[in-house]
């Protein structure tokens, strides 16, 4: 269930095992927010993708399926931060030239009285706020982590599970992010440890787009004798206590006498078929919120906007948070001596990016870069706004028990198994996606007899939770 990469490399794993496989997808098209589309002569991913890894079986799968169309990519990036572009992965040089020097004195003189106050106090990290604060002071957390973190989650910091910001910050002090950034910088150790560390040079990337991952995956996956059926949502889950035993789709359309069933559907909604009026419904699945996101992709009729391939805008007067210049891919993502732009808004029905039109958001991005001095509306010659209701899973405080319950509640039925970002209720990469598949397919091969992808894993960074 499910036809984005987590589903796709699921059922070409497990076709490539033998197995007989069919893959449902409720839109009309296969990919997910993996995927990517044509704006005329454009190219356009949401957002910037990048596989990352050091996992011998991962990377050769992906050669298997790309060749020579997976390519390695030289990453340019950065933070725009008192209207100056900082290099990300930060290097010291960089910070300690452009940064005042004001700035400087109170971010690190903070970072440190907090260490000592962390070594005599009992403060706990009861949030992503009291973590951040914690470990880097007060003035950075009131000037770059906490505008950024409501910016991108719509909700105060203090709301937000400490272990968000231990997953996606790749170091718990300045220390240690000098320490990194050093090794890095001089010695070009790259890390793999984390799997949000940014430290790293070069990313991996697919010729044409992300989404040409997904479409080499369903190739081959049909040509190996694999269903895809689009446009077919699921409606209802039967089952006797311990085994599914048939799917309900919304055309009417019905499905038995199946082995397994994996799940990478929003693990609410696959809950609510599974235990309808379950008591966990008002406990547990109101917590599992999504973020929602509002994509502005706009070509422009110029070589490039950005001298990176993706810039982050922490602060609150930036309407978006993060913007991708496809033309310096070289990946044939835009015409010769032309360039699009992928702009992300955070944002939720009912607030204001959401709510917007078409051409307001457009006018609002682009309006930012002419402050900026960057670009000019006149320069776009097509645009379009896509709006994902679900992008992001909203990992407030505890949400890892409430994930862990709701899992808990479905284990009995052991030939029903729920993987990725959605299923998983995980904010997990792309990579980390077919981790997933590469771990739990074998499983399937084996036909055992209960299916649970667990905390523990074999892959690093899969299953961070701490």
């Amino acid at each position: 269930m499910g036809g984005g990469v987590t589903g796709l490399s699921t059922a070409l794993l497990a076709r490539r095992a033998g197995l007989d496989v069919e893959l449902c997808e409720a839109s009309t098209e296969a990919g997910g927010l993996a995927g990517s589309f044509r704006l005329g002569d454009f190219r356009f991913d949401f957002g910037p993708h990048e596989l990352v890894t050091a996992e011998p079986e991962l990377l050769a799968f992906l050669h298997e399926l790309c060749g020579e169309d997976l390519l390695q990519v030289r990453k340019r990036s950065s933070q725009y931060f008192r209207e100056r572009f900082i290099a990300y992965p930060f290097r010291i040089t960089d910070v300690l030239a452009k940064m005042p020097t004001g700035f400087l004195v109170r971010a690190l003189g903070g970072a440190a009285l907090a260490r000592l106050r962390a070594l005599v106090g009992t403060h706990g990290d009861d949030s992503l706020e009291g973590w951040v604060r914690r470990r880097f002071g007060n003035t950075l957390f009131r000037e770059y982590f906490g505008p950024y973190t409501q910016k991108v989650w719509g909700v105060p910091p203090s709301e937000l599970d400490a272990r968000t910001a231990s997953q996606r910050i790749a170091a718990d002090s300045i220390v240690a992010l000098a320490v990194k950034s050093l090794r890095l910088q001089l010695l070009g150790k790259e890390e793999f440890e984390m799997t949000h560390d940014e430290q790293r040079h070069n990313f991996l990337y697919v010729r044409g787009g992300m989404g040409e991952l997904g479409a080499a995956m369903a190739r081959e996956f049909e040509a190996l004798g694999g269903r895809i059926r689009l446009g077919r949502k699921l409606a209802a889950v039967e089952h006797d206590g311990r085994r599914v035993r048939s799917l309900r789709f919304a055309d009417g359309s019905q499905v038995s006498d199946f082995d397994y069933v994996v799940s990478t559907i929003p693990l609410p909604d696959l809950h609510r078929m599974v235990r309808p009026g379950s008591s966990l419904e008002g406990s547990h699945l109101a917590r599992l919120d999504f973020r929602g996101m509002v994509f502005c992709f706009a070509a422009f009729d110029r070589p490039q906007v950005l001298d990176q391939h993706w810039v982050y805008f922490p602060e609150d007067a930036v309407p978006f948070q993060r913007v991708t210049d496809f033309g310096h891919f070289n990946a044939g993502m835009t015409p010769p001596g032309r360039t699009g732009l992928a702009f992300e808004l955070s944002s939720n029905p009912g607030e204001r990016h959401w709510e917007s039109s078409d051409d307001e958001i457009l006018a609002r991005c682009t309006g930012q870069l002419e402050r900026m001095g960057l670009a000019s509306a006149r320069e776009v010659v097509d645009f379009r706004v896509v709006r994902v209701r679900r992008a992001y899973p909203m990992q407030t405080k505890g949400y890892a028990e409430t994930v862990a319950d709701v899992l808990d509640d479905l284990a009995p039925i052991g030939n029903l198994v729920t993987l990725g970002r959605q299923g998983m209720f995980r904010y997990c990469n792309t990579d980390e996606c077919i981790e997933m598949a590469l771990d739990v397919v074998p499983r399937l091969a084996r036909a055992e007899a209960s299916i649970r992808y667990g905390r523990a894993t074999s892959w690093v960074g899969v299953s961070v939770q701490g």
